[in-house]
């Protein structure tokens, strides 16, 4: 059983109302947890309680109670009443003892006297001050709530808002996720032309390229690889001779202008997704375009989509030897590739922004894991023969949209702070 409950925050009003089967699950699963738990039984972290420790009387009554006895006796009021005088047989003793006890109760009483005149005369007054005390405070306790039924309706305004002004933005960004940069290149006809050109040079480079390797270069690997891997030589030759090959042919590739098709690509999509103003900071924009891709113009800043990274090559190279790594090779082989090839895909994203190395450095710190994965899946793509290039430019398309849903989540945490940063108006007396 948790000691501490986690709240989690909600989004009413973007979430659909639980429906009836819902909740009867919900109920089901509720019921199924408590079972598990003795709930008479206290929670290991409390302290066990300790027992009651009570007077002989207070016991004694606890008893009377429990068995149903009458109630016998009461308070002892002899002690207020006026004392038997003794007989004349006494001693002086006796009556001395008698006439100090009784000018004792004379005294008591004679001062109960007095506070009572003093309560009838005086009690109304204290009573109406004690009551204008506690009414002060009621007034100001109720003015404290109203003040924070003011803020707590000024926070549902403000949530509410925000809510119904992301909610587009969270629909899209579900079927974005949906989607993913391949399909979304592949729903957008508009985007073809882009690939369509340079498609047969693509497809024949790709061919020699692969031809070339796997006639020549893959049985000797393989025999090499042997030497470590035995049985895996086959499969671990057929990644390093794909690796190769996705190599060759991207740096081949690089003399049909890919990087400027890739920033089409990035800028297209930016633009398809409501950012064209973001796209404008980088090249001129015709609004008056049939589509994305037909609205873009000439670059106004350096138009590179990944810069020539002479340090990534050197890694690329040094890495290497981990294919003869048996099982484990291979797979650290890429993702190490991806952590350096990761934030490469964003560098559009980052010279639109205007940021500078210390901010790209930050930025990407903040979100390694993510542009790490990224950068993974990415490379293990680009080891598909034939479809390498198709997929480095999805690839372009899924970075951008990655880099939409950061830029719509930034603006949106600008706004919120600029919104919060306005006090809201009080009315108070001064």
């Amino acid at each position: 059983m948790p000691l501490v409950f986690e709240s989690h925050d909600s989004l009413p009003y973007i979430d659909p109302d639980a429906s009836g089967s819902d909740r009867e699950e919900a109920d089901a699963l509720i019921s199924r947890e408590l079972r598990k738990i003795n709930q008479e039984a206290l929670h290991p972290s409390l302290q066990p309680l300790h027992g009651l420790s009570t007077s002989e009387l207070m016991r004694k009554e606890i008893d009377r109670v429990s068995t149903g006895s009458s109630w016998e006796g009461g308070i002892e009021l002899s002690r207020y009443e006026a004392p038997d005088e003794p007989g004349l047989d006494d001693n002086a003793q006796i009556w001395h003892k008698a006439l100090r006890t009784a000018y004792t109760s004379s005294a008591y009483l004679a001062g109960r006297g007095i506070n009572m005149s003093l309560l009838e005369e005086l009690g109304k007054n204290a009573w109406l001050i004690s009551n204008s005390q506690l009414d002060d405070i009621l007034k100001s306790l109720d003015k404290e709530l109203e003040l924070l039924k003011q803020e707590t309706d000024l926070v549902n305004r403000e949530r509410k808002a925000m809510q119904e002004s992301a909610k587009p933005e969270i629909i899209a960004l579900e079927d974005t996720w949906k989607r993913g940069g391949f399909i979304y290149f592949i729903s957008h006809p508009s985007f073809y032309p882009l690939f369509r050109a340079r498609l047969l040079p693509i497809v024949l480079i790709s061919i020699f390229v692969y031809t070339i390797l796997f006639t020549f270069a893959f049985l000797p690997q393989v025999v090499f690889l042997a030497i470590f891997h035995y049985g895996g030589a086959w499969i671990n030759a057929t990644i390093l001779v794909l690796g190769e090959g996705a190599a060759i042919v991207a740096i081949l590739f690089e003399s049909f202008f890919v990087d400027e098709t890739l920033v089409d690509v990035f800028d297209a999509v930016l633009v398809n997704e409501g950012l064209g103003d973001l796209v404008s900071q980088g090249r001129l924009l015709d609004p008056t375009a049939e589509n994305a891709v037909k609205s873009l113009g000439k670059p106004t800043i350096s138009s590179v989509y990944a810069p020539f990274s002479l340090r990534q090559i050197i890694e690329f190279i040094l890495l290497l030897p981990l294919n003869l790594v048996p099982f484990v090779g291979v797979p650290l082989f890429l993702f190490l590739t991806g952590y350096r090839a990761g934030p490469f895909h964003h560098w559009r994203y980052f010279k639109l922004l205007g940021f500078r190395k210390k901010e790209r450095t930050e930025y990407i710190r903040q979100r390694q894991l993510k542009y790490t994965w990224f950068g993974t899946v990415a490379m293990v793509l680009q080891l598909v023969p034939v479809l390498s290039m198709l997929f480095l430019l999805t690839t372009a398309a899924g970075s951008a949209l990655w880099a939409a849903r950061m830029e719509r989540a930034r603006r949106m945490r600008a706004a919120t702070i600029e919104r919060l940063d306005v006090a809201p108006y009080r009315d108070e007396a001064a």
